[in-house]
């Protein structure tokens, strides 16, 4: 059974409280830096590489899901080089996160890729969304970035623990 990881991006992965409200083009100052052309600052928390290399190496299939315009989420993601790591992406100018989670569900079925609610782990900084996608998504596995874990390490801790269990569940039912 896949798992699919589905992160928010402004105060998840940078410390940019609205990516969107920035003057594109950035440019990169360090590996983990970038600057508008008005001189306001993205930079990657720290562990997010780590989290993204991990999650791609246990096989999990990783989705952006953020309430932004496309175009400065693709750019950072391009510049700070974690790009790669992202197996679909949805950058949309709304807060309807549960249409996204859907949208990323179609477009994973699509592909032949089937994932249950309960094999998702949802991960933003905000719970005012966590109503609407558990009504029209189901039970997915929420985490709320900075009050349930307070860094990305302990979020790779909880998403390894997680996927052991789906896994432990998935050898249970084929026995």
């Amino acid at each position: 059974m896949p798992m699919l990881i589905v992160l928010d991006a402004d105060r998840t992965l940078w410390s940019h409280s609205d990516i969107s409200s920035c003057t594109l083009p950035f440019r990169r100052v360090s590996e983990d830096k970038l600057v508008d052309s008005r001189g306001e600052v993205v930079e990657l928390y720290p562990g997010v590489r780590e989290l993204l290399e991990q999650l791609k190496s246990m096989g999990a299939i990783v989705a952006l899901a953020t309430w932004n315009r496309p175009e400065p989420i693709l750019e950072a993601l391009e510049k700070l080089g974690i790009l790669p790591y992202f197996d679909l992406i949805k950058a949309e100018p709304h807060p309807r996160k549960h249409e996204m989670i859907l949208s990323l569900l179609e477009e994973l079925k699509e592909l032949g890729v089937e994932v249950k609610p309960e094999s998702i782990v949802y991960v933003d900084d905000r719970d005012i969304h966590l109503p609407a996608i558990l009504g029209e998504v189901g039970q997915v596995d929420f985490v709320h970035m900075w009050v349930d874990v307070k860094s990305h390490t302990q979020l790779l801790a909880y998403i390894r623990r997680r996927w052991e269990s789906i896994q432990a569940k998935e050898e249970v039912k084929t026995r």
